[in-house]
């Protein structure tokens, strides 16, 4: 992933758009990581809000001594990078009647849902761990549907903590989420979003796997 430098300061916005609101300002040559969506970059605020900058600011920054590389698969803890932002969105909720979580509506601006959708009473399981891996640096399908994800990296039979695995609750209900461990002989431990309406760590059985998915 290529890293970028402000050419002029920058208001940082909830939204990839002018109509929405300033949630700060970068300094003129601070340098972001590109993850270019429709002309806006999404880069993560201090309290894991999302907030946006526009492309048109950005130029390649070359002449700048290259960033330790960014940690795939672990970091020192010992956790994927996506577990351990995962495990910092613990108690994310939606907001009952018609408000939005502005946390939760902002990660679907990284999925390819249209934007009359961006609402937390929109599915938002496959939101979660789309947002989790593209804000780590990985390459994600950016889809909003869970069993989509049976398509995303390569298939695994031994998961792992981090993979991806979706489930299948009968009745066309699906189901994603990251893999922590399994629970016993017959139930696996996963975190995830729209888990009780929340981000969550939950137990599922095994039974309901449809499959494991890792990053390619």
């Amino acid at each position: 992933m290529s890293r970028f430098e402000t050419v002029a300061a920058l208001n940082v916005r909830s939204g990839p758009g002018t109509n929405h609101e300033i949630l700060d300002t970068l300094e003129k040559g601070d340098v972001v990581e590109e993850v270019i969506t429709a002309g806006w970059c999404p880069i993560e605020m201090d309290d894991s809000t999302i907030g946006w900058i526009s492309e048109q600011y950005l130029i390649p920054a070359t002449e700048l001594p290259a960033a330790p590389a960014k940690p795939v698969v672990t970091v020192p803890s010992g956790e994927p990078a996506w577990i351990q932002w995962a495990r910092k969105q613990l108690g994310q909720k939606e907001v009952p009647g018609p408000g939005d979580n502005p946390v939760i509506a902002a990660w679907y601006h990284l999925t390819t849902l249209p934007e009359s959708m961006w609402h937390d009473a929109t599915a938002w399981c496959a939101v979660f761990v789309n947002a989790g891996l593209m804000l780590n640096n990985i390459k994600t399908i950016r889809s909003a549907r869970a069993v989509d994800w049976l398509g995303w990296g390569k298939t695994v039979t031994v998961p792992q903590k981090g993979d991806v695995v979706v489930f299948d609750f009968g009745g066309g209900d699906h189901h994603v989420a990251y893999y922590l461990a399994d629970a016993d002989s017959n139930r696996i431990q996963v975190i995830g979003g729209n888990q009780s309406d929340a981000v969550t760590i939950a137990t599922y059985p095994k039974s309901f796997v449809m499959g494991y998915r890792r990053a390619a």
